[in-house]
This record gives structure tokens, C-alpha cells and sequence, in this order.
């Protein structure tokens, strides 16, 4: 409403302006000539500005529904292009979202087909890696069946599927090896003691004590292992297999464990805890391989290195604060 009446005083200045530019001024005429009258020229003057004023106010008219018009005109042609607008830019975001969704499937699709590839390459390689174990196993057991030592290629492919070491240690120990091991408790200080003599001589593997204490047998705690035990450096057999250590019906040992870990020979008598089938000898065994003492209860059952019948592990009682060696096996 503001713009239409802002409209009609712009039309209506512009008409006053007209009439001064004729020239016509009604109130000067009428002061001048005073009121025209009937059928005068003042008369046919002021109807001709009456006609024109009416002209004039006809053509404000039309040119404010004009300008109303090109403004609707205007504003229907502005909401039908941001429509338009509005239609495009969802159709280029469904567009988008369509490019994406299919990127997101092609990599999606791409990652499955990698992942389905390495999973074939592992178990490709898993069935690789067991049929070269197998072979392996093979291979070791036909040189395990052959004669002499094996070279040191065969060695080290096989390592300890051919055979266990065995040795003494070159150090002797009274009762007390947990002090002397450093362990938690006496078996665990006699298998450090062992470790520590085998990383000395570069052995490889790790190593326990052929020990027995109240609570545990030393059968139950060495690897009761399928292939032969042997000594250190000559490479003799010292049994066949763990049954075969224990089997005293003819002798209990192929050959006695005389050799240290650096393959020095040696003939010590040996802490054990232990007799001939490998379980606990019911003698106190140095309170547990924790006293060095000499009392009444002070002592341990001793095995003899050089022998091979059952006085290997359980010869007799021994004072722990004497200083014995000990049998190490291969775990």
C-alpha cells in the first residue's frame, strides 16, 4: 500500500508539473478575471485541466497496476527460477550421493578382494609352512637313523628333533643351589645353574636339572623326549630315548655322562635327589636344595658319572656341605 500511494504522489507531481509547463495557473485566472463565466474561455479552460487532470490521474493508474504487474511478473519469474535452482541442486546432490555410494561400493568391493587374497596367500602359506615341517620331520629321521654324528647342516635344520644334550657341569655346588642358582627355590636354582653353564659354552637350548625334592620327581620335570640323549662334543648316545634312560633291565645308560658342557671330561659325583626310575629317594635332599648344613638330616641321595647301571643317579647319601656337580638335560 506504502508503494502504491509513494507511486501516486511521484504521478501527481508530474501532472502539476504539466499543467505549469501549459502555463495554467486556476487561482492567478481567477484573481485576474475573476469567475468565468458560463460558456466563457475560462469556463472551456478549466474543463480542459479538468480533462486532463483525469487523464493524468487515469494514466497514474495504469502505470501503478504497469508496475504492480511487472513486479508480480518479476516475483513469478524469481520463484520459478529458484525452482529451478532449488531442482538442479538436488538433482547435482542426488547426483553426488549416487558417485559416492558407487565409490564407497568399488572400494568396499576392492578391500574384500584384497582381504579374500591375503587370506588365500596365508592359507597358501600355512599349507607351505606345515608340508615343509613335514618334510623336515622326515628328512630328520632318516638322519637320525644314520650312522656316526650328524654334520653340523643337519644340526642346525634339525636341531633338537635329532637328539637332547646332555652334560655335567664343570662347577660342583653344595646343598644350598637355590643360593647358588639364584632361584626361587632349590630345583630352580639347580636349572639355573644348569642354563647358566650351557649359555657359557654356547649350547643351545634351555636346560633342567636332573633333581628331585620332597614334592617333585625329576621325571616329572625333564623333557621326556622321543629321540636320543647325547653327550657334548664326541656325540655318543647316552639312551635312545627318556623310556630308555629309565630302562635299568640290562643297564640303564649306552654310556656314562662324563662330559661338562664344554665337552671337558670329568668324573663327579652329582646331587640327584633321585634313584633309578626317576623319582624321589626318600632322604631329607638338603632340606630341598635350600641348607649347606652337615646336621643329623643334612644330606641328599648322589648319583656316580661313571657309571651306567642304576648307581648313575641313586649310588647313596651324601653331607650337603660337600660340593657336587649336576646333570643337565636339553628341555
Amino acid at each position: 500500500m506504502t508503494k502504491k500511494i509513494t507511486r501516486f504522489t511521484r504521478y501527481a507531481m508530474m501532472a502539476a508539473l504539466l499543467i505549469a509547463a501549459l502555463g495554467f495557473e486556476p487561482q492567478k485566472a481567477m484573481a485576474q478575471g475573476g469567475p468565468p463565466s458560463g460558456g466563457g474561455a475560462g469556463s472551456n479552460l478549466q474543463n480542459r485541466v479538468e480533462v486532463l487532470e483525469q487523464g493524468l490521474e487515469l494514466e497514474i493508474v495504469r502505470r501503478i497496476d504497469a508496475d504492480n504487474q511487472e513486479a508480480a511478473d518479476r516475483a513469478t519469474a524469481d520463484n520459478a527460477l529458484q525452482t529451478s535452482l532449488d531442482q538442479e541442486t538436488s538433482a547435482r546432490v542426488a547426483a553426488d550421493a549416487a558417485v559416492q555410494s558407487n565409490l564407497d561400493q568399488e572400494i568396499a568391493d576392492r578391500v574384500a578382494h584384497v582381504d579374500a587374497e591375503e587370506s588365500a596367500r596365508e592359507s597358501a602359506d600355512d599349507t607351505l609352512t606345515a608340508d615343509l615341517a613335514a618334510l623336515t620331520d622326515v628328512l630328520c629321521q632318516a638322519i637320525q637313523r644314520m650312522a656316526g654324528n650328524p654334520s653340523a647342516e643337519a644340526i642346525a635344520l634339525c636341531g633338537d628333533r635329532l637328539f637332547k644334550t646332555v652334560f655335567l657341569t664343570s662347577t660342583v655346588h653344595d646343598g644350598d643351589l637355590k643360593t647358588a642358582g639364584g632361584g626361587a627355590t632349590g630345583l630352580e636354582g639347580g636349572d639355573n645353574i644348569c642354563n647358566a653353564r650351557a649359555e657359557v659354552a654356547g649350547l643351545p637350548g634351555t636346560y633342567t636339572a636332573w633333581l628331585s625334592s620332597s614334592v617333585t620327581d625329576a621325571r616329572d620335570r625333564v623333557t621326556q623326549a622321543s629321540v636320543p640323549y647325547r653327550r657334548t662334543v664326541d656325540g655318543v648316545i647316552v639312551a635312545d630315548n627318556f623310556a630308555d634312560l629309565l630302562d635299568c633291565s640290562d643297564t640303564c645308560l649306552d654310556a656314562p655322562i662324563i662330559f661338562g658342557e664344554s665337552g671337558t671330561s670329568l668324573t663327579f659325583l652329582t646331587w640327584t635327589g633321585t634313584n633309578q626310575t626317576g623319582t624321589k629317594d626318600y632322604v631329607n635332599q638338603c632340606v630341598d636344595w635350600t641348607t649347606p648344613g652337615d646336621g643329623a638330616n643334612a644330606g641328599a641321595f648322589y648319583g656316580d658319572t661313571r657309571d651306567t647301571g642304576p648307581r648313575w643317579t641313586g649310588t647313596g647319601w651324601w653331607p650337603c656341605n660337600q660340593g657336587l656337580a649336576l646333570y643337565c638335560f636339553q628341555d
